[in-house]
């Protein structure tokens, strides 16, 4: 699958995962929430991360 994103919605991702994994506690509801575990989550923001400091 591709994607074509702008560095502004790369950044609007990265910064909505960050939020989600290091910022708001969801108590226990993360994978429902979330429709998966923290460190998927964490892995997607690495991603994501390493991709938007590349641009």
């Amino acid at each position: 699958m591709t994607v074509e994103l702008t560095r502004d919605e790369l950044g609007i991702i990265n910064n909505a995962l960050n939020e989600v994994c290091n910022g708001i506690h969801l108590e226990g509801e993360f994978d429902t929430r979330m429709g998966c575990d923290v460190e998927e989550a964490r892995t997607l923001l690495a991603k994501i991360h390493a991709l938007a400091s590349d641009y």
